[in-house]
């Protein structure tokens, strides 16, 4: 899911899947996957690099786990000035609950706080109590893509972290703020 909605959003940007998922891989391991990535891509001359690993249901808060990736990276001798490191906090889909009303539907409002909270298991029973399964690779790209950006960082607080660090020119986040006149 995450892959298509960096496709969607950064067409021309790279991307790597590290193959792993959940609270079984130590950040150690996780870095072990990470770092040969960021060197090659360094090697191109990329000029940020975006990771975003899921918190899952580890007992650190995202931006500890985010600070602790960051550590393990420099100390293998890797720069990490032009990298990214966001953890959404449990999951990629507690950045979209915030505004999925009952009949998932997107609204403006956001409808409940969801930070630190499994966001997926939550759409889930929202499409289930309207007969529907989740598809995050459908589902929950279309869902994340029509997000007005500057309102999920207004309620989230990993996600804000991450606006915050994407300096990147982005259609997504200028369609809000009126400096993109026709966006996709």
């Amino acid at each position: 899911m995450e892959a298509d909605i960096i496709k969607h959003l950064c067409p021309t940007a790279e991307i790597r899947r590290l193959q792993m998922n959940g609270l079984q891989f130590p950040i150690m391991k996780i870095c072990d996957r990470i770092a040969p990535h960021v060197k090659m891509l360094y090697r191109k001359k990329l000029k940020k690099l975006i990771v975003i690993i899921d918190r899952e249901q580890r007992l650190i808060t995202s931006e500890e786990f985010e600070d602790a990736i960051r550590n393990e990276i420099s100390s293998r001798g890797i720069s990490c000035e032009n990298i990214i490191i966001t953890c959404p906090d449990r999951n990629f889909e507690s950045w979209i609950v915030p505004f999925l009303n009952e009949r998932c539907e997107l609204t403006d409002d956001h409808q409940e706080y969801t930070e630190g909270k499994n966001g997926k298991a939550v759409i889930r029973e929202k499409y289930k109590s309207i007969g529907r399964a989740y598809v995050e690779t459908v589902d929950g790209v279309r869902l994340f893509k029509l997000i007005n950006p500057h309102k999920l960082r207004e309620i989230s607080v990993s996600f804000g972290r991450f606006i915050e660090l994407f300096e990147e020119e982005c259609w997504w986040i200028k369609r809000y703020t009126g400096q993109l006149e026709h966006f996709r």
